[in-house]
Parts: structure tokens; C-alpha cells; sequence
């Protein structure tokens, strides 16, 4: 090449120039109630917990705690059906079970007292996932829920009175006023982090707006920064590119096209082995 000229081909960023992006891998879900629940909502309908392991006796309970242990995961999603209270019924003794392992747990227990919670807390467990609505047609008509939105603050207030962590999760796909005041609910009690789910679509369940990406950008105007978490439609192959494009720097299972484009855009591409709950709950979900 001569003197002063210039290639056509662009230099690629330097590595981590961009910032870091970090790729999270969920823990294996465990249901406290296997394939029951007694609410058969719009959202779920039973669907998500075919996908779970049965942890409905601590036999059970045991082995999928032991198997997960055996292959290296970092923890278990305490989880399940709820009950007529919009409680799941994860026990003490689940809880125990997996930090007497040597595993995280991450506690999705609905909408369970403070004194479940304290349970739960001296038994091992720390980081709780607390889905937040404020919208009373969603909670009505899409949950099937008599809960009122002001329960959803209660909860999280319950959680941090018993010493655990509460993670908030929020999302997208629900109509615009149940995000916007879901955030701006997370924000009147210091959150700056919630964790951002995207509805899959079911038969009596439609996305309604915002999009995915979009609820990252609309989080993030509120001063909210939204990682990616596991429950979204992987039917969207620029759906993780367009989040990190507008501030998502924390996502759940990324793919390796996405890793692939990040790298070559300049972000340094990091790997956690836990549930993307767990980093977010350390960096501080109050920005301190």
C-alpha cells in the first residue's frame, strides 16, 4: 500500500472499547409443586412449569438439587405453581436443601408472608424474584390476580424486612402503562436495576407494546438499567443486539451470534454462571 493511503476496510473497535456485556446462564428451574397450580391465568396456564424439574417431595426435591450440583451449575430457581393466595409454597426446608449444597438459590415464592420469608432467609436463601405489576386490567384479566398494585410494594418491602434481596422483574409485552408504572414504581423505592422479561405470546396472551428493546431504552429514560432476563421470545435473532444497542449490558443465555457481533463491536464479552439475578443483585439494585 502506498504511502498515506488508507484501507477500504474499516479498523475494527478495540476490544472492550465499548464496554463489557455480560452473558448469564439461568439456573435449572426446580417446581415445588411439579406441573400444579392453582390458578390457570392467560399469562402462564401451566405452561412454564412442564419445562421445570419436579421438586414436589424433598426426595425429588433432593435429586434435582444433587443432579444440578453434580453438573456444575452455581445454584437452582426455587419456583412453582401458586396457590389460591398467589403464594408459592417454596418451604424452609427447600431452601435449606440447596444451600446445604453448596448452591445459590434464587426464590420466586409469589406473593408469601414476611414470616415465609423470614423462613427462607435463615434458611440459606438471599435473592428473591418478585415479578411487579401495576396495571389492575393486567393484573385482572392477564393474571387472573385480586391482588392490587400496591401488594407488589408491600412484597418487596416484606423481602427487605426479613433480609433478603428482592429482584425486581418487569415486562415487556403487557401495554406501555403496566412498564411505566411498574418502573416508575421501582424508582419512588431507589431501585435503579430490574431484571426485563418479554412476554411469550400464548393463545390468550398477545404482545401488546412496548417491544423488547424498546422497554430497555424506555427503562433506562427513567433511570433503570434493565438486564435481560431468561423468559422472552428466542424467535427474535436481533432482539439481544437492539438491547445492548440501547443499554442492555447484562443478558441471560446470549447467543453466540449475539457474543460474535458484540466482540467484533467493540464490547468485551464476559460469562457468569449464575442466574443473571445474582450479578445484578451485587452491582447494587438501589445504584449504590
Amino acid at each position: 500500500m502506498a504511502p498515506g493511503a488508507h484501507s477500504e476496510r474499516a479498523a475494527s473497535p478495540r476490544p472492550g472499547s465499548a464496554g463489557a456485556v455480560v452473558s448469564c446462564v439461568p439456573y435449572p428451574a426446580l417446581s415445588v409443586t411439579g406441573a400444579l397450580c392453582a390458578k390457570d391465568c392467560a399469562h402462564c396456564g401451566g405452561r412454564f412449569l412442564k419445562g421445570m424439574a419436579d421438586a414436589s417431595s424433598p426426595a425429588l426435591l433432593h435429586g434435582s438439587a444433587a443432579a444440578a450440583k453434580a453438573s456444575g451449575r452455581a445454584g437452582v430457581l426455587l419456583s412453582g405453581g401458586c396457590d389460591d393466595g398467589w403464594r408459592v409454597p417454596v418451604s424452609p426446608e427447600a431452601c435449606a436443601a440447596a444451600s446445604g449444597m453448596g448452591l445459590d438459590a434464587n426464590v420466586h415464592a409469589g406473593f408469601a408472608p414476611e414470616s415465609g420469608i423470614a423462613g427462607m432467609v435463615a434458611a440459606g436463601a438471599r435473592v428473591f424474584s418478585v415479578d411487579v405489576h401495576q396495571d389492575p386490567e393486567v393484573i385482572r384479566g392477564v393474571l387472573g390476580s385480586d391482588r392490587r398494585p400496591g401488594d407488589y410494594g408491600a412484597l418487596i418491602r416484606s423481602i427487605l424486612s426479613a433480609g433478603g434481596v428482592p429482584v425486581p422483574h418487569v415486562t415487556a409485552g403487557l401495554g406501555e402503562r403496566d412498564l411505566l408504572e411498574s418502573a416508575s414504581l421501582l424508582r419512588s423505592m431507589g431501585f435503579r436495576r430490574a431484571v426485563l422479561l418479554g412476554l411469550v405470546p400464548s393463545g390468550r396472551a398477545r404482545f401488546s407494546g412496548p417491544s423488547v428493546p424498546s422497554a430497555v431504552e424506555l427503562l433506562g429514560s427513567m433511570g433503570i438499567e434493565a438486564a435481560l432476563g431468561c423468559m422472552r421470545d428466542r424467535s427474535s435473532r436481533s432482539m439481544e443486539r437492539e438491547c445492548i444497542e440501547r443499554g442492555a449490558r447484562l443478558i441471560a443465555n446470549m447467543s453466540p451470534r449475539t457474543a460474535e457481533w458484540a466482540r467484533g463491536s467493540g464490547f468485551a464479552v464476559e460469562e457468569d454462571p449464575r442466574c443473571c439475578c445474582m450479578p445484578l443483585s451485587e452491582k447494587g439494585l438501589f445504584g449504590l
